[in-house]
């Protein structure tokens, strides 16, 4: 078998390993809260074995195959996750509330959503929010997006995904360039 070949069926091998991954992490996305469960563990621990087998597999298929293979996972991965439901966690109303209280020039660092001067404010949003009488404990960068996310669409969870999503592919990149400056496979 020629090494182009071989490249070749790494590159499939990589991508049958993540399209295997991106099942089992839809399940855990999609599915009812199932945490806890043996189901859960057993589903990350296929998962994380798919992802070894995948990371040891990469190095095969040659860099710009391996990076082509992990954008394209990336980027469905992505599209399962920006439209999964937000049933697990009810920090994303959080963020939101945050960033339209920076947009009002409030500091939520200062200020725990449950104050009275944050009355007028109040909305859908603030009803889902997460400890209403504790001050925000995320950091000034992390408010900026939380800001850059209710400047662009207030109150939407999908504007919040999508936007970490695209930070999420910046890291990937940069991650990926890193990687190929040391000989390395993404």
């Amino acid at each position: 078998m020629t090494a182009s070949r071989r490249e070749r069926a790494a590159a499939g091998i990589h991508f049958c390993l993540g399209l295997a991954i991106v099942g089992t992490l839809s399940v855990l996305a999609i599915a009812p809260p199932i945490r806890g469960s043996r189901c859960y563990v057993l589903l990350f621990g296929a998962a994380f074995v798919l992802y070894v087998a995948a990371a040891a597999n990469a190095s095969h298929s040659g860099w710009r195959v391996s990076l082509k293979v992990t954008l394209i996972l990336f980027a469905i991965i992505q599209g399962i996750l920006i439209n999964a439901p937000v049933e697990r966690s009810t920090d994303a109303y959080r963020y939101l509330w945050e960033g339209k209280v920076v947009l009002h020039g409030v500091n939520p660092l200062m200020i725990p959503p449950s104050s009275p001067s944050l009355r007028t404010l109040r909305d859908g949003t603030w009803t889902q929010v997460n400890n209403k009488t504790i001050s925000s404990v995320y950091p000034p960068a992390s408010q900026a997006a939380f800001a850059l996310s209710a400047w662009l669409a207030p109150d939407s969870i999908l504007v919040w995904k999508s936007l970490m999503g695209i930070c999420s592919l910046v890291a990937v990149v940069c991650l990926a360039l890193w990687l190929r400056e040391r000989g390395m496979a993404p």
